[in-house]
């Protein structure tokens, strides 16, 4: 049955002879794609603050195990699977798919697969398994439904964002992959160039991000949000789009002729904050109004970002060579694109710190004497922004121009990552700067460097014959749709399901996380170090082991008849340690005069 559809469904014969090295490549490239999440999970958890370590370790595991079934059930069907409609009623562009023989891998067998050539509607290239397909493409989902619970911990229960992560890969992640990779996607038949996912992957996690970021700090603030000016600051109410407030920062002040009253006629200040009459208690000058953005604090763990980093790093290898879709050259120039933009982006990062250090300390997570010392923390921020920013372009431009992509990537996103601190200060991860921010640069920098030599190395690519202007306008369209889809409809979702909560009566905050409430966590709770606000010598939070016999309050209460256990386990020893005075204190040594009585 002819198709015009280039996955096809039905009775069409497998290939004779299916190439064992492309399909052995493809399944241990989806297995260190895989290998990422547990990364996230490491990276995550380190670079986070402490309240919200237990959560980030797990959510993205929880995620992959989610989006799973999601995309065994119709996320694959959604994406790849013939369109519902015909797709020359739509001028040849396939929106959506809706094959339900794709549907619980019900019809996904030994079909081959083959990537897409000059003409959208001709196979070319190796032939793998379609099976092998659906496994390589649900790791990208898991993956990138894990790099949005970093951005939605803390910020809704467990089973709400179990809802949420699956309304969310269902209307926004299948569309935009469709579009992306599939023969018949608008972006594809544009001649977009998106090699592993710089738009499907980075910009609509990181674009996701800051809609979940939006929706909190609107939510926190009663849907209300502060703009300030040099002189003023502006208060908008967002239900009504209206001024909600004009409030100058000098009227904050109280008046100067306080200092020299002895009346006390008033008790202090307005609601309003001006003064409301003159007297002691007015004497003290108010603070300038400002924005509060938090207090910043250190990584929980520079071990988990530093081991949480090199597995995302050895991942990335699979996740760039494997959209090759078979073993190589193009698949080996992807690889070795991935290592040099990595490598630069790192340096880069460090240098920039290291030599500037200064120009960050109102962002930095570190003492402000330590913005000058080479920082790992810096250098792996450097390394991940790297590596989304050659994302898009690994198998489409030469290892010789890798580099810029990871130094000019590292750059934009520690750029981004000081506008974001201000803007979007909900995003405490700064998936939105790094991802979000680095895709989008890496799509753009794919515009100018792109060569045809190196998109042939496979035998069968060939780019598309445009200008660079064409291509950086295709370029630009695909970063545009993606974040504003994306962002759109996670803002929509992360709303209806808050108006749903307040109907129903279920609008409860979310106490930071609730994924932290497992029976397993009060055992890993001792492991745990507590903090001191400040010492003496003025460093802060100065680390102090736990003592083994005190358990936290809420420790306490959640173990149980554990806390007897815990005290009975850890006491032991100490029941068979004698002080060195123990004799000295129960038989005491006697004096002269009873020694010779006693002969």
């Amino acid at each position: 049955m002819a198709t015009t559809e280039a996955f096809n469904f039905g009775p069409v014969p497998a290939a004779p002879r299916l190439n064992g090295a492309d399909i052995g490549f493809m399944m241990v490239a989806a297995a260190l794609v895989f290998f990422m999440i547990p990364g996230l999970c490491l990276h995550f958890s380190g670079v986070s603050k402490r309240d919200f370590t237990l959560t980030l370790v797990r959510l993205p595991l929880i995620t992959t195990g989610v989006v799973g079934c999601v995309w065994y059930m119709w996320g694959y069907a959604l994406a790849f699977s013939p369109a519902v409609f015909n797709a020359a009623e739509l001028h040849g562009v396939s929106w959506y798919g809706g094959d339900t023989k794709a549907n619980a891998y019900i019809d996904v067998a030994a079909r081959p697969v083959g990537i897409q050539g000059p003409n959208p509607l001709v196979l070319t290239g190796p032939k793998i398994p379609e099976m092998v397909y659906v496994f390589y493409q649900g790791m990208f989902a898991c993956f990138t439904a894990s790099l949005v619970s970093g951005g939605a911990a803390g910020k809704t229960r467990a089973g709400r964002y179990i809802l949420f992560i699956t309304l969310w890969t269902t209307l926004v992640y299948c569309p935009v992959a469709r579009w992306t990779w599939h023969p018949l996607g608008w972006s594809k038949l544009r001649g977009a160039m998106d090699f592993a996912g710089g738009t499907a992957v980075h910009v609509c996690s990181g674009s996701s991000v800051a809609a979940l970021a939006a929706v909190s700090q609107f939510d926190a603030a009663n849907w209300r949000t502060t703009v300030v000016f040099r002189r003023r600051t502006v208060k908008i109410d967002v239900k009504t789009w209206k001024v909600w407030r004009w409030l100058s920062i000098e009227k904050q002040t109280s008046p100067d002729h306080v200092e020299l009253s002895t009346n006390s006629l008033g008790t202090g200040y307005n609601a309003n904050g001006h003064a409301r009459a003159p007297g002691p208690q007015n004497s003290v000058q108010r603070p300038r109004a400002r924005v509060d953005r938090g207090e910043l604090s250190l990584p929980y763990s520079i071990n988990h970002m530093v081991l949480g980093t090199a597995l995302l790093w050895v991942g990335w290898f699979g996740f760039n060579g494997g959209s090759a879709l078979g073993a190589n050259l193009r698949a080996v120039s992807a690889c070795l694109a991935t290592q040099a933009a990595a490598c630069a982006g790192g340096t880069i990062g460090l240098l920039v710190h290291w030599g500037l250090g200064g120009l960050d300390k109102k962002v930095s997570t570190r003492p402000d004497t330590l913005t000058h010392i080479p920082s790992i923390q810096e250098f792996c921020d450097g390394v991940i922004a790297g590596l989304v920013a050659v994302t898009p372009a690994a198998g489409y431009v030469p290892v010789t121009y890798a580099p810029v992509f990871g130094i000019i990537g590292a750059i934009i996103c520690k750029i981004l990552r000081m506008i974001m601190y201000y803007l979007l200060p909900a995003d405490k991860l700064a998936i939105f700067a790094v991802h979000a921010g680095g895709g989008a640069t890496g799509m753009l920098l794919t515009a100018f460097f792109a060569n045809d030599a190196t998109t042939g190395l496979d035998g069968y690519s060939r780019l598309t014959d445009k200008t660079m202007g064409a291509r950086f306008r295709d370029q630009a369209l695909d970063i545009i749709a993606c974040l504003f889809y994306s962002f759109t409809m996670t803002f929509a979702i992360r709303v209806v399901m808050k108006s749903v909560e307040v109907v129903i009566g279920a609008g409860r905050p979310a106490r930071n996380d609730r994924f932290d409430h497992y029976p397993d966590t009060y055992e890993a709770m001792p492991q745990f170090q507590r903090r001191k606000p400040l010492e003496e010598a003025g460093r802060e939070f100065l680390s102090e082991a736990p003592s083994p016999v005190t358990l936290l309050p809420e420790q306490s209460m959640a173990m149980g008849n554990k806390k007897t256990l815990i005290r009975i386990t850890w006491d032991l020893p100490l029941l068979f340690q004698v002080p060195e005075d123990a004799f000295e204190t129960k038989f005491p040594p006697k004096e002269p005069d009873e020694v010779a009585d006693d002969h």
